[in-house]
This record gives C-alpha cells, structure tokens and sequence, in this order.
C-alpha cells in the first residue's frame, strides 16, 4: 500500500521480475544435489504439514476472537536485511526502488521458498528461470490489488476478521494437504488428470 503511493513505483516490479529470475535460475543449478539430500528427510513435506496446521490453528482463533499469540523466532541477520531494504523505499529515486523490487527476494516468505524449492528438485535452470519469473509475474496483480486497497478499505473494514480468518485456514488447508499428499498418506487434487502430466492442474 505504502509503495502504491511512490511515483516510481513501478521500477519495484521490474526489479522483483529480474531478481525471482536469477533466484529460480539459481535454485535450478543446485537442484541435483538439494534433491538428493532433502528427499531423504522428507523436509518439504515435513515443512508443509507443519505449516498447514499452524495456519489452521491461527485461523480459528480468529474466527473465535481468541487471537493465539503465535511467537517467531527473530534472527539478527534478517531483522538488519529488512531494515536495509525499507530504507530503499524512502528515496525518492528510481534506482533505489528498483532494488528495493530487487532485493524483496531475500525477504522471508514461505511461498516463494516453496517455488525456488520445486525448482531445485528439478534440477534444470532454465526451468528454474522460467518458474521464477513466473511467480513475479502471477503475483503482480495481487501486489497491484494493494496498491489500490485503501480505496476499497470501506467495504472490507466490516469484514476484514472474517476474510483474514479465512483466508488463514485456507492457506493452511491446501498447506496441510500438500504435505501428506507429497508423503503419500493421501492423493493428489488434480483438477485435469485427463490431460499430459506435463500439463496438470494441481491444487495439492
């Protein structure tokens, strides 16, 4: 919302496009041995189920007005990384929103853990490439959405607990989900299995 406001604004997309890019084109060329390694210990999977229930959890007790203090772990590095590139956002400057876009990637953000990890269990980094510049490019509406959003602050002020909450539940829904499907505990939701595997629509 805060950027949505700066009149170079949209430096911040094309500097996100390009570092996601070079991100998945990373995670592609150390794909053959992450994949060896993380496979063995099940850590996707693991991360997943333990994620979903958290998001599950937390939901509901929104729904129930009984927030549950959930407390994350701060780490120094992280706290200064952040601090760094908000104060890229305060200069008038093109340049400086540009990295801003650029550097969001080293931000923390389980989504995009999950994509750069599926890239790397590919292994190919073109793949890798594309995949990143996917996911910038997708997300960018719902990042333009917000831009807006105090326009729309009115209509969602009445109903912002109830969206939040389930929007919260369904995330750790699909979350849980995809973690016991990875497993095998339960099928994959496959919205054309008719189709080329190549060209399937997985929700879990």
């Amino acid at each position: 919302m805060l950027i949505g406001q700066h009149r170079f604004r949209f430096y911040y997309f094309f500097g996100r496009l390009l570092s996601y890019s070079l991100a998945g084109l990373l995670a592609g060329e150390l794909g053959a041995v992450l994949h060896i390694y993380l496979k063995k210990i099940h850590f996707a999977e693991t991360l997943s189920i333990f994620l979903g229930i958290v998001f599950v959890v937390w939901g509901l007790s929104m729904l129930n007005k009984s927030a549950i203090p959930l407390r994350f772990p701060r780490w120094p590095l992280i706290q200064r990384v952040n601090e760094a590139i908000s104060k890229l956002l305060l200069k008038d400057l093109s340049w400086a929103t540009f990295l801003f876009g650029f550097f969001t990637v080293l931000l923390p953000c389980g989504q995009t853990l999950i994509v750069f990890a599926a890239c790397a269990l590919v292994g190919d980094p073109l793949v890798g490439l594309f995949n990143g510049f996917a996911l910038a490019l997708l997300t960018s509406p719902s990042l333009l959405f917000a831009m807006h959003l105090k326009r729309l602050l009115p209509f969602f002020r009445t109903r912002t607990d109830f969206i939040l909450a389930f929007s919260t539940i369904a995330v750790g829904v699909l979350t849980l989900c995809r973690g016991l499907a990875e497993m095998g505990l339960i099928s994959h939701w496959t919205l054309n299995e008719e189709a080329s595997p190549f060209y399937h629509l997985v929700l879990f």
